[in-house]
């Protein structure tokens, strides 16, 4: 109730953000809904850890089995599907 009058724009990494064919799409809509001109943008992802997420995620096992049957399957590693 105490934002539903505020504006706001969905982000989802998969639809938005995952690739950059993704990204040159996202881009107008949100300096669209920030209203700022639309300039070229530029950005480098930094892996920020090196352990793998089964070793950092106490409950990875139980996450790779949900995700096995979802629309996010395509994301996980096969070989971790089984």
């Amino acid at each position: 109730k105490l934002i539903t009058h505020k504006k706001y724009i969905d982000v989802v990494y998969e639809s938005d953000l995952l690739d950059t064919h993704k990204q040159a799409g996202f881009i107008p809509r949100i300096c669209e809904q920030l209203a700022i001109p639309i300039e070229s943008l530029n950005a480098i992802s930094i892996k920020t850890h090196e352990r793998p997420l089964s070793e950092r995620v106490s409950n990875y096992n139980e996450l790779i089995a949900e995700l096995k049957d979802s629309e996010y399957a395509q994301y996980v590693d096969a070989s971790q599907m089984r």
